[in-house]
């Protein structure tokens, strides 16, 4: 058994979640970039932390939990700030969005693209400036 088996058995995903201490969701669109470099910040500062969180064992209980939480709040918000716009285009933009402000995300840019934060925010600060215009233009 490695160290992070042996945690997950003295933790859940629960209490591990809010180890992070992440920020919450803003309530207007003009945060979102700042939300997400907010977002991963919380990653930064606790590597171990999401790479114990991103197990295989944990990650389906974070995803149906504070993950889904996130994306219903991305698409109050949308629809909020963007009536016009049919249901699909909005749940598609929160998917989107929420791929975006994930642990998952952050990691991808950090380790397989060997990302510094800086860079690490502003592709995500990219992603989230084009979804909004996309909205926009409708």
């Amino acid at each position: 058994m490695n160290i992070f088996s042996s945690t997950l058995t003295l933790l859940n995903s629960a209490q591990l979640h809010s180890e992070l201490q992440l920020p919450a969701m803003p309530l207007v669109i003009e945060k979102l970039e700042d939300f997400v470099e907010q977002l991963y910040q919380s990653f930064e500062a606790q590597p171990r932390l999401v790479h114990l969180l991103l197990d295989a064992q944990l990650l389906p209980r974070i995803v149906n939990t504070a993950s889904k939480m996130r994306y219903e709040a991305l698409i109050v918000l949308l629809k909020k700030h963007y009536p016009h716009c049919d249901e699909t285009l909005i749940t598609q933009t929160a998917a989107n969005l929420r791929y975006i402000m994930s642990a998952s995300t952050w990691r991808y840019y950090r380790q397989m693209f060997d990302f510094n934060m800086v860079a690490s925010v502003q592709c995500a600060r990219m992603v989230i400036r084009q979804a909004i215009a996309y909205l926009n233009s409708k």
